[in-house]
């Protein structure tokens, strides 16, 4: 996702990022059923800087592209800029 200097309204003054009750699961209702994340909140603010640490298979990945767009939740809302 690219996002345009301009795009960016002057006055918000809201979370960058911002995931709430994002629940994830890779096939759902089979036997080879994976949940990710469930009622997962996250709040990214103007000029914080975080890190995401963790073991192979803990949901880093899936937690970047849970903010790109590329997958979307099971449930709950991704939002970027407030949009």
């Amino acid at each position: 996702m690219t996002i345009q200097k301009n795009s960016i309204p002057e006055a918000y003054n809201g979370p960058m990022v911002s995931l709430q009750n994002i629940h994830k699961t890779f096939n759902p209702h089979s036997v080879n059923e994976l949940t990710i994340f469930e009622n997962f909140n996250l709040d990214i603010l103007k000029d914080q800087f975080i890190s995401v640490i963790g073991s192979n298979g803990s949901g880093k990945s899936t937690l970047l592209k849970l903010i790109c767009g590329i997958l979307k939740p099971y449930n709950g809302t991704v939002k970027t800029y407030g949009r």
